[in-house]
């Protein structure tokens, strides 16, 4: 493989663990010509080939993350970075292949996606791994042919076993739910309760979150979707004496959407974290 000019100093990576620290350049010389990004006095940037427009790049910010060759390929790789200007999932990343006939590039992706952390080129391809805030996968990986884009999702590995009682619990004091998910014993024991799809949602519904806190027999955490806070907040909570867990969704002016044994809001400590955040939504 061979790198492309102007100190493209990516680093590959072999550890899908592992983040891949890209480059932030505005031009780039490939082996057929110059790659750049543009400016445009309405606050949008561009990118041109040898002076002439790349059709449909084009938003609020876009850098170019790495270029790449391979030796007896007739085609070079590049990897941009793009920025648009709301503040939902602003992040995406274009890959585009470029030869003596032009550039063909793939639709702006990955956008709600996590960092990169691993780039592969190799014979007749590029692959590029994103990390996955969702639950159920570690990662999501793009491959780009410049004839053929496709996305794989890779599992998340079964836990060992569920979580038990006790310090069990209370390690989680203080946490959010997304940082408890990350541990396949916790998803093992709200998969008890709950699909991993509704788990994920629940994990969303609550990901603007406050720190759990103990609370009598229970370990309560609570949050409110982002960019939704006023519409979807959720609430979980594990009792420590023996590890049942506990989910509710809360919808504006809707009862509460439990997920779990319900008889568990006879213990009035639980009853009255969910009452505190129905009233925080209604208010």
């Amino acid at each position: 493989m061979l790198r492309l000019c102007l100190a493209l100093f990516l680093l590959l990576t072999t550890q899908a663990a592992a983040e891949l620290t890209l480059g932030a350049f505005k031009t780039i010389e490939t082996r057929f010509g110059t790659i750049g990004v543009v400016w445009r006095p309405e606050g949008q940037e561009f990118v041109l080939w040898n002076g002439q427009p790349v059709e449909g790049l084009e938003t609020a910010e876009i850098t170019i993350a790495g270029g790449y060759g391979s030796e007896g390929e007739p085609f070079d790789w590049v990897l941009f970075n793009t920025r648009h200007s709301g503040n939902m999932c602003p992040h995406g990343y274009v890959l585009a292949r470029v030869s003596a006939s032009g550039v063909q590039r793939t639709q702006t992706f990955g956008e709600c996606l996590g960092k990169a952390r691993d780039l592969r080129v190799q014979l007749g391809r590029i692959e590029l791994d994103l990390g996955d805030s969702d639950i159920r996968y570690t990662h999501q990986t793009f491959t780009y042919t410049g004839e053929a884009f496709t996305q794989t999702a890779h599992a998340a590995p079964a836990g060992a076993g569920v979580a038990g009682a006790g310090d069990q619990v209370t390690r989680w004091a203080g946490k959010s739910l997304y940082e408890l998910l990350l541990d396949p014993s916790e998803v093992a024991r709200f998969s008890a309760v709950m699909s991993p799809a509704m788990l994920e949602d629940l994990r969303m519904a609550s990901s603007v979150a406050n720190p759990s806190r103990l609370r009598g027999n229970w370990l309560i955490g609570s949050g409110c979707q982002p960019h939704a806070c006023n519409a979807v907040a959720g609430l979980w909570a594990i009792r420590v004496s023996d590890g049942t867990p506990f989910g509710a969704f809360i919808y504006d002016n809707q009862p509460a959407a439990i997920q779990g044994d319900a008889a568990l809001l006879n213990d009035p400590v639980l009853a009255q974290a969910l009452n505190t955040l129905q009233a925080q939504m209604n208010r």
